[in-house]
């Protein structure tokens, strides 16, 4: 059984023998990508609080219900036109992640309303801090992303469920 075959069309050989350089083009770099990834995480935040906000002036987690329909269908969608289109993902990646982040503030007003034990501010501080730990680590080079890393990391992510 081969570990790292998948099924996942964005992952397929297709995608990666088409992914060479053209000339023109921008070369992929360990900064750039951060950059990306940081600039992506500031979009959903900055979706997740526009919902949220709605949700507190309310106080009523109906009041955000259709803009968490919207995030939710439009960021799948989005996210697959990123996923088959590659060209088109400097368009549609930052769409995808606000639409994305209007969906989990809407989810997290849900959750929100439901238990009065502050458990969203608690899940939002430990991805947050997971995900700058995670990114600082990889910067740093503490950790490195080789085949047996990635074993370990499925192995222990199949390990959880």
């Amino acid at each position: 059984m081969d570990l790292m075959k998948s099924s996942n069309p964005t992952l397929s050989n297709r995608i990666f023998s088409s992914a060479g350089t053209a000339q023109g083009t921008e070369v992929m770099t360990l900064r750039g990508t951060m950059n990306k990834a940081l600039l992506m995480l500031a979009l959903v935040i900055l979706g997740a609080a526009y919902t949220w906000r709605i949700f507190f002036e309310s106080i009523n987690p109906q009041s955000v219900y259709l803009w968490m329909l919207v995030g939710g269908i439009g960021g799948f969608i989005a996210a697959l036109v990123t996923a088959f289109a590659p060209k088109a993902s400097p368009y549609s990646a930052p769409i995808s992640a606000l639409l994305e982040g209007l969906f989990l503030g809407g989810i997290s007003a849900f959750f929100a309303s439901q238990y009065n034990a502050g458990i969203v501010i608690q899940a939002i501080g430990l991805t947050l801090t997971v995900f700058f730990l995670m990114l600082l680590a990889y910067r740093s080079g503490t950790i490195r992303a080789t085949g047996k890393f990635k074993v370990i990391v499925m192995a222990a992510t199949g390990a959880i469920h």
